[in-house]
């Protein structure tokens, strides 16, 4: 599978500054632009294709591509949860980008492992254009919603890391969070 790309970030972090701020009982403006970034980047490390958790947190839009159609008929997405698929796309023999009708053709569907496309047994998968590796190009948005629609333990985790590296920000590394990697625990998505 070749890596996902980012299309469209969320707009907003799951953890706003003033939540950042009181969690860290800090009531001065003279670090905001600090607590922003520590929030970033505690996100970063939770949130996408390079986070821990392997999900989406705020709604985002991903591109993901394939190489050839699949002979079980799945493409597995990367990222949970998937709220929509937006296209299905594929470079013909031609190599003229073509759009694969959702309407019988496909479902989005998710099972232990997590969201994937289903084409239906009466699919016939069109030929594809050799010269290219992303032969089918999967358009997806994914995300649990608004900020306040991310679950309660991954925003405390967020709050916990950034607590964290505000605290300890001079002190060089610091030693994963206990605290934080029990309330993150049961979302990470394992690939069976």
């Amino acid at each position: 599978m070749i890596a996902p790309s980012l299309i469209t970030g969320p707009t907003e972090p799951p953890v706003s500054l003033a939540e950042a701020k009181a969690h860290l009982r800090v009531d001065f403006t003279d670090d905001d632009t600090l607590i922003s970034a520590l929030v970033d980047a505690a996100t970063a490390h939770i949130d996408g294709h390079t986070g821990i958790l392997a999900r989406a947190l705020v709604t985002q839009t991903w591109r993901q591509d394939f190489c050839d159609w699949p002979g079980d008929r799945v493409l597995r997405l990367p990222l949970a949860p998937v709220a929509s698929v937006e296209s299905v796309k594929y470079f013909d023999a031609a190599n003229v980008e073509t759009t694969v009708s959702e309407s019988g053709n496909y479902a989005l569907l998710e099972d232990a492992r997590g969201p994937y496309i289903k084409f239906t047994s009466d699919f016939a998968a069109p030929a594809l254009y050799d010269e290219r590796d992303d032969r089918i190009r999967v358009t997806f948005v994914a995300g649990y919603g608004d900020p306040s629609d991310v679950p309660a333990a991954i925003r405390a985790a967020v709050l916990l890391i950034v607590g964290d590296l505000y605290k300890n920000r001079d002190a060089g590394e610091t030693a994963p969070n206990a605290a934080a990697t029990a309330l993150l625990t049961p979302y990470r998505r394992v690939w069976l």
